[in-house]
């Protein structure tokens, strides 16, 4: 009887420290989502310094929780991101717009995509 006690109350610490993991994931890629947003804006607007700005607030919230998405996360998908934040440097140091608002925009989607795949709904049970 107790092994089963045991057991349950292990399967419920893992199934609620997974539901944590999920959440944490998601609220962690919004406000990076929400950087480079802005950095897609200012950049389109011709206005560098706000899209330098933001854009390195993201790559700094993104570098400071990597350790922490990875211990939770698919590593495929956050080396890629980590590919598309050094692309994005380049882009930012030449300057060029086009590139770095679409860059912007694919990071955001890219991290949006790692949150949602980690968040509890019905889709990701099949």
């Amino acid at each position: 009887m107790r092994r089963c006690i045991f057991g349950a109350v292990l399967l419920l610490a893992i199934g609620l420290g997974c539901l944590w993991a999920g959440s944490a994931l998601g609220r962690f890629t919004e406000p990076v989502c929400r950087d480079l947003e802005l950095a897609r804006e200012e950049a389109l607007a011709g206005s560098w310094d706000g899209a330098r700005e933001h854009s390195l607030a993201a790559q700094k919230a993104w570098t400071g929780k990597w350790h922490g998405l990875a211990s939770a996360a698919d590593h495929t998908p956050l080396e890629d991101i980590d590919d598309l934040f050094a692309r994005l440097e380049v882009f930012r140091r030449l300057e060029k717009d086009d590139e770095f608002a679409a860059l912007c925009a694919q990071l955001s989607c890219r991290l949006e995509a790692v949150g949602n795949a980690h968040t509890l709904s019905w889709w990701n049970f099949f």
